[in-house]
């Protein structure tokens, strides 16, 4: 049970009182604030989708120019200026599917050459024991598997949204 000092015990209705004026201010401030930042939003979203868009074109010129001067990257990675660097990252290792190939048909495959490279995911199915939880207490399968199904009760305040005043 959680201890407050800054709450005594007086009549919870005074308490809910409270709670629920504190909730519509806040409500009312948050909604201020989603309203203002809306507002900022929307007086920089054309300068920034133009900053995007030249961004975007520049980059991609960049590409184009590495891809064209490849001898210039032999033997590094990138290359520096006084601006800023360019040059090539490699990214994580992904395994990709050869064209004509489904992951159906490389499994099936994978379980004749290597069967290890194959995972078989084992799991409880929860929500059927859940379903079923009264005919497996009845025939004590949930005590064979060591399983217990609880429910905990949680404590909660709901404050009536209208004006509290």
């Amino acid at each position: 049970m959680r201890k407050s000092t800054k709450v005594t015990a007086l009549d919870p209705a005074e308490h809910l009182y409270e709670y629920a004026q504190l909730d519509a201010e806040k409500r009312k401030i948050e909604a201020k604030m989603d309203a203002e930042i809306a507002q900022i939003r929307e007086k920089y979203a054309d300068r920034l989708l133009k900053l995007d868009r030249r961004l975007e074109e520049l980059f991609d010129g960049m590409l184009i120019w590495a891809e064209a001067n490849q001898h210039l990257f032999e033997g590094k990675r990138s290359l520096d200026y006084p601006h800023g660097v360019v040059g090539y990252r490699l990214g994580n290792p992904a395994v990709r599917l050869q064209r004509g190939m489904t992951t159906d048909k490389v499994i099936a495959l994978a379980r004749e050459i290597a069967p290890d490279l194959v995972a078989i995911k084992e799991s409880l199915n929860k929500d059927l024991i859940i379903d079923r939880r009264d005919d497996l207490a009845r025939e004590g399968i949930l005590d064979r598997l060591k399983i217990q199904i609880v429910q905990e009760d949680r404590f909660y305040v709901q404050p009536k949204t209208e004006e509290t005043t």
